[in-house]
């Protein structure tokens, strides 16, 4: 399979984070930011592996489930809010903590 870039994000607090691509409708949880993120690119990349040994209309319907809408627009808010606070932080010369990946390579 080409390699291929998924809108996914993470978001939560604390012990408490969600990780979900919204390209493949793929959620995971885990206890921290990057343990969440970690356990979502396992999880994508056992999804492809498994797909990749069904036939090509399998192939098709799975590689093209999409999240629920909710989801996959909370996915562009977060970019949008993103980018404010990208574009605030760089003109004040403050930083937050990073709570968004727009895109997720394998």
């Amino acid at each position: 399979m080409a390699h291929q870039k998924f809108r996914c994000y993470v978001h939560g607090k604390g012990s408490e984070w969600e990780a979900i691509c919204t390209d493949l409708n793929i959620s995971v949880q885990d206890d921290s930011f990057e343990e969440a993120k970690e356990l979502l690119n396992g999880a994508i990349t056992i999804f492809l592996e498994e797909v990749a040994g069904d036939s090509e209309a399998d192939q098709k319907r799975f590689l093209n489930r999409k999240a629920p809408l909710p989801l996959r627009a909370k996915f562009y808010w977060s970019a949008v809010l993103h980018k404010f606070l990208t574009h605030r932080s760089q003109q004040k010369k403050y930083t937050s903590a990073e709570f968004f990946f727009p895109k997720f390579a394998l």
